[in-house]
């Protein structure tokens, strides 16, 4: 589907999906005309039930979490936003309070100072000036 990214996103939270549905708009955020995520930042922040050790090539899902994240900097790369490494925090269903404390503090630290794994040009590619029928057709 040409006019969606979010199509391409995979499995996410519901609500990140509707995120991803209502903004990730040709000629909006992305396209002729679409600058309007260009040159934000994209950070994603989550955690997960399971052990970090669950998210090894060798663990129980066989991917890291950097690859479970990888359509989200795909989706930085398309629009030509910056894109954040994850920040992550791994079984969180047997964190007690001290230590959802300490990964509060953590992700505060990761926001003011970690540096960005891509940092966008701002430049456009040949497919954002490419027109498409149907752009004609939505300007006459």
């Amino acid at each position: 589907m040409r006019g969606s990214l979010s199509s391409n996103m995979g499995p996410c939270p519901p609500l990140l999906s509707v995120w991803q549905t209502e903004i990730m708009k040709r000629g909006w955020a992305y396209g002729p005309g679409g600058r309007a995520l260009r040159l934000k930042t994209l950070g994603i922040a989550f955690s997960t039930g399971s052990n970090g050790g669950d998210y090894q090539p060798d663990g129980r899902y066989g991917r890291t979490l950097d690859e479970v994240t990888v359509p989200f900097e795909l989706m930085a790369v398309h629009t030509g936003m910056h894109y954040l490494p994850p920040f992550t925090l791994t079984g969180a269903r047997e964190c007690d309070d001290a230590a959802i404390a300490v990964s509060g503090q953590a992700y505060l630290h990761h926001l003011r100072h970690v540096e960005p794994r891509l940092i966008a040009s701002g430049k456009d590619d040949d497919r954002a000036r490419t027109i498409y029928p149907e752009d004609e057709a939505a300007h006459t």
